[in-house]
């Protein structure tokens, strides 16, 4: 597990970094023979922990520590601090929401297109794939026949038993 390697240079402090964009395999160890264990796609913002011999330890969204090759990576720079914290949240509520960039809302809008080409591929495979057993019951068209039958074979059964009983208790009855 990434917990269990050691020896990795921890940044002065805990820092966020993004991708370069594209796709990077977030892995359990430095190394690229090491198992993938997250997908992390266009400019992800990330957590860096530490780096070693190439590799930047990073603390993925969900909380699991990860690895990714340092050169995918790039430090975002810090925004100078501000001096009062409170004048600066009571001036952020009353400011009208700042406009999204031209480029966020084309890049947002070309990942919604892709994700819904996904989603209707996986929809097509989805109903081009054999119905698992316990799946969607049959019409009751091919239900009818075998409902029919077993029931006509369940009361056979029943009546033959019923007969031959009585067969044999008349038989049992008349000799004297």
């Amino acid at each position: 597990m990434a917990a269990a390697v050691g020896g990795a240079t921890p940044p002065s402090r805990a820092e966020d970094v993004t991708t370069r964009g594209g796709e990077i395999v977030a892995r359990e160890a430095p190394g690229t023979s090491e198992a993938g264990i997250a997908v992390l796609r266009g400019n992800a913002r990330v957590r860096l922990l530490g780096e070693q011999d190439g590799w930047s330890e990073i603390l993925l969204p969900d909380g699991r520590r990860a690895w990714v090759p340092a050169a995918e990576i790039v430090h975002i720079p810090d925004p100078a601090p501000s001096s009062p914290a409170l004048p600066a949240v009571a001036a952020a509520a009353t400011a009208p929401p700042p406009e999204p960039a031209p480029n966020l809302q084309a890049s947002l809008a070309a990942e919604i297109t892709r994700l819904r080409s996904v989603v209707d591929a996986l929809e097509a495979e989805r109903r081009q794939a054999p119905r698992p057993m316990g799946g969607e019951p049959p019409p009751i068209s091919e239900v009818a026949p075998l409902v029919t039958g077993t029931i006509g074979l369940v009361v056979g059964t029943l009546l033959g038993g019923a007969w031959t009983r009585y067969r044999a208790r008349r038989r049992r009855s008349i000799r004297f």
